[in-house]
């Protein structure tokens, strides 16, 4: 995947050249990301560069990575009106926005640290599992007190997903294949 992360921009960072980078490059890509918007690190343009990067997702018919910190509204909103399938990674939105992106059709990545989370628990009870993923947001988010995550922590989520939704690890893991599948 490429794009555009959202507070990564200098001012001497050229957007439509990167733009322009990601479509030419567009056969060697699954998906336009991690891009979005992230209010932590504010920065004046995330949203008129996310835009065009919704664009640039519509234009090539490729999915998008979203990373949504403290903007988890706004990004949905941005993207209620978008065609593109959508990914949204480590989500952290209140359940109502969970519910309009599961209605919209969006996707969610469910990181390790589900095992020390409520909020991404009651997501997993919320969303159909043909709409999720795991993931680890290496280095961030381990699933262990005080240690660092790894992407071999990922199948923390799996089991979690599965103690959850009261399925096999195994059918969890073939589901969110499918899933993959569908998406990208």
């Amino acid at each position: 995947a490429l794009g555009i992360y959202p507070f990564e921009q200098k001012p001497d960072f050229d957007i439509d050249a990167e733009l322009e980078f990601i479509e030419k490059n567009r056969d060697k890509i699954v998906a336009i990301g991690e891009c979005g918007v992230d209010f932590k690190h504010p920065n004046p343009e995330q949203k008129a560069v996310f835009e065009k990067q919704i664009s640039l997702a519509e234009k090539l018919k490729k999915p998008l990575i979203i990373h949504s910190r403290q903007a988890e509204e706004d990004v949905v909103n941005l993207l209620e009106s978008s065609n593109a399938k959508v990914l949204l990674h480590c989500f952290s939105g209140k359940l109502s926005l969970v519910k309009k992106g599961m209605d919209l059709g969006f996707y969610f990545s469910i990181p390790t640290n589900i095992v020390r989370s409520e909020h991404f628990k009651k997501m997993v009870e919320l969303i159909e599992i043909n709409q999720l993923f795991a993931e680890t947001d290496s280095p961030f988010l381990s699933p262990f007190k005080d240690q660092q995550n790894q992407p071999a922590f990922v199948i923390e989520s799996y089991k979690e997903i599965a103690k959850i939704k009261g399925f096999e690890l195994d059918e969890v893991r073939n589901n969110l294949y499918l899933n993959f599948m569908r998406l990208f």
